[in-house]
């Protein structure tokens, strides 16, 4: 079971990319764009799809939920 730790919100996808904090999800509420990111911590290989895994700098993969990747 994936435990959740909640975080902030995000104003875009680069917020996410660039975050190396303790949450393991986050909300993006920026113009035009919106989802909920959850840390997935048995993927450490899959490749950025852009909106639909987000990879951060600590190499953590970042799954939309209910959206393209669901975790």
């Amino acid at each position: 079971m994936v435990q959740l730790s909640p975080g902030d919100t995000a104003a875009d996808y680069d917020s996410i990319r660039n975050y190396a904090g303790t949450a393991t999800v986050r909300d993006v509420v920026g113009q035009h764009i919106a989802g909920r990111f959850v840390v997935n911590p048995d993927d450490t290989t899959s490749g950025e799809i852009p909106g639909g895994i987000l990879v951060d700098v600590l190499g953590r993969r970042w799954y939309r939920r209910g959206g393209i990747c669901q975790l």
